[in-house]
């Protein structure tokens, strides 16, 4: 069976991270919180867990040339990958946790970007104005 055109095109593409560190810029991420919720309805069917259960929920901060650029909240099923905030930390990568901690290779994966205002907490990460319009990055 053949991959679809998108899937085969994307598996030559580069993250943001590694076309940033080939142009010499450096990158760091801030890891701002772990913490345990219960999935919502859109997660649930996302990550294909009942309504409830409780996931991982990720906040951190990617830092270009040490200026803040983006906040990324990313969701865990911890059924699948217990104590995974024991693995990953600002010196790991999220894939190389799943596949040699875990021995699962991430297939897929739904990010959603958005246009958001900036509350006054995420203001003080970005180093921007409270209401400043922002870009909300979520990975399920």
């Amino acid at each position: 069976m053949h991959q679809s055109k998108l899937i085969r095109n994307m598996d030559t593409v580069d993250t943001l991270i590694d076309q940033s560190k080939q142009r010499g810029i450096r990158t760091a991420k801030k890891i701002l919180l772990y913490r345990k919720v219960d999935a919502t309805k859109q997660m649930s069917r996302k990550l294909k867990i009942p309504l409830g259960k409780p996931v991982m929920e990720v906040r951190l901060v990617r830092e270009f040339d040490s200026l803040p650029c983006a906040l990324e909240t990313i969701f865990i099923d911890i059924t699948k990958f217990p104590d995974f905030e024991n693995y990953y930390n600002v010196h790991t990568r999220m894939g190389d946790i799943f596949e040699h901690v875990y021995h699962k290779l991430q297939s897929t994966g739904e990010e959603h970007i958005s246009v958001t205002y900036a509350s006054e907490e995420e203001a003080i990460i970005l180093q921007v104005k409270e209401g400043e319009a922002v870009f909300l990055h979520q990975v399920l």
